[in-house]
């Protein structure tokens, strides 16, 4: 159980507040989740989320998208969008309740140098 007023609770205050959700830069029509190099992106965020915070809830981000691309095969394409919408939407909402910490996404990349790809 997370602290009271640790981020735990602050993640659920803000999934639970619209204005907050509402402030998530959403993703346009032209922006397909589902799309392979939009896809690989979007898992290499997550990774970074978590590497830049090692925690049960970021973990859970992992494991949730995980989850998601392993039972793919048996969503329709347009329930397959919905799922990794909502994903984002929750990762987004992760991310401010952990106060935007900065995201290497050279993580987990072999060959590829260190500190290249940082989201500020």
């Amino acid at each position: 159980m997370a602290a009271k007023g640790g981020f735990g609770q602050k993640y659920s205050r803000l999934l639970g507040d619209g204005a907050v959700l509402a402030s998530i830069p959403q993703l346009q029509g032209d922006v397909d989740l589902a799309e392979e190099g939009t896809l690989q992106t979007f898992v290499a965020l997550v990774v970074a989320l978590y590497s830049a915070k090692p925690n049960i809830l970021t973990l859970h981000m992992v494991t949730g998208l995980h989850s998601l691309l392993v039972l793919q095969p048996y969503y329709t394409a347009a329930s397959f969008r919905q799922a990794l919408q909502v994903h984002y939407l929750s990762t987004a909402a992760l991310y401010l309740s952990i106060k935007t910490p900065d995201l290497d996404l050279d993580v987990g990349r072999e060959g590829e140098g260190e500190g290249e790809d940082t989201i500020r």
